[in-house]
């Protein structure tokens, strides 16, 4: 039997606002405008329901 130890498919990082750890997939990261002509992938957090960077995972 195939069992899995680790899934690259999820990633874990901190919420920069409330630092809850939170578990992400490729598929929850979202294009954000944050400026003029100036985007950034972020993911949304349901602790503080505020969307956050995802640089530093863990």
């Amino acid at each position: 039997m195939v069992k899995v130890i680790e899934n690259n498919a999820i990633h874990r990082c901190r919420c920069q606002y409330c630092n809850s750890l939170l578990e992400y997939s490729i598929e929850d990261k979202q294009l954000i405008q944050v400026g003029q002509r100036q985007e950034e992938y972020q993911i949304y957090c349901p602790a503080c329901n505020r969307y956050t960077k995802f640089d530093i995972p863990e």
